[in-house]
Parts: structure tokens; sequence; C-alpha cells
């Protein structure tokens, strides 16, 4: 079989040719168990992430404050959101009673510190739920796949 825009010679159930990239008309079919005999299966076919659940864990445990854990699995933009609600909400705190200790009379807005119990109750949770989808394999990394323990 030849390719009707360029010549080339083409498979019988080429769907593009790989010539000039053109479409054959011809539908795609699955190739069948003799055509594929000899060929390297895919790296890691399965949903199941190349990252250790346990380093994932440790990590969780020890840096997860931070998203240590979150940056281990390529999650860098939720990582950073999460160290960054950590540590805006502790700087937000000290730096409030450093001010109230140095200056009696000033005193951090309620409504400062409201947000940051709220925000510091938002992070506990999303903590949590780490935990939990870690420990149950639910965890996906950067690419999508699950974490396992």
């Amino acid at each position: 079989m030849y390719c009707q825009y360029c010549g080339h010679e083409i498979h019988e159930r080429a769907s593009i040719c790989m010539n000039c990239g053109c479409a054959t008309g011809n539908r795609p079919v699955p190739a069948t168990p003799a055509e594929t005999a000899g060929t390297a299966p895919a790296v890691n076919a399965t949903d199941e992430s190349t990252k250790n659940g346990v380093v994932a864990l440790v990590l969780l445990l020890v840096l997860g404050q931070f998203g240590g854990h979150r940056f281990y699995l390529n999650r860098f933009g939720s990582a950073m959101l999460m160290g960054l609600m950590f540590v805006f909400v502790w700087v937000l705190m000290i730096l409030g009673d450093i001010l109230e200790t140095i200056d009696p009379d000033f005193e951090l807005p309620d409504e400062l510190r409201g947000v940051a119990i709220l925000l510091l109750l938002g992070w506990c949770v999303w903590w949590i739920i780490d935990l939990i989808l870690l420990c149950a394999g639910k965890m996906k990394d950067g690419q999508g796949r699950y974490v396992k323990l």
C-alpha cells in the first residue's frame, strides 16, 4: 500500500504516513501480540509512582509543616503554598508577641490574629488529609501516579 499524498510505501493498517504525516483514512487498529513480541514493555506502565511512600511519610512527619513531602513528590506549587501558609502564620504570631513585649501598648488586631488562626486550622486539616491519603495509598505524585507505602 502506498500513501496517496507522497507515494511512500506504508503498512496496510497504518493510520498515518510516517513519511509525510498525512492521514491514510484507515482507523487505528491495536497491534496483535505477534507484532509486539520482542518489544520492551513500557517503563512503569502501572499507575504506581516510583517515589518511595515511606520516605514521603517520614518527610510528612518531620518536614510536613513546610511541605517537604510535597516537594519530594514533585508537587511544587502546593508544597510552596503549604510552607508559606505555615511560615506566615508563625511569623505573624511571633512578630505580634515580640511587638507586644517591646511596647505594652501595642496589640495585634483581633482580625489579623483571627486570620492567622483560621490559616493555621486550614493548614492542620490539610496536613491531616495528606497523612490519611499517604497512609491509604491515595496520594499522587507530580505525574498523577499513586504513591504506595
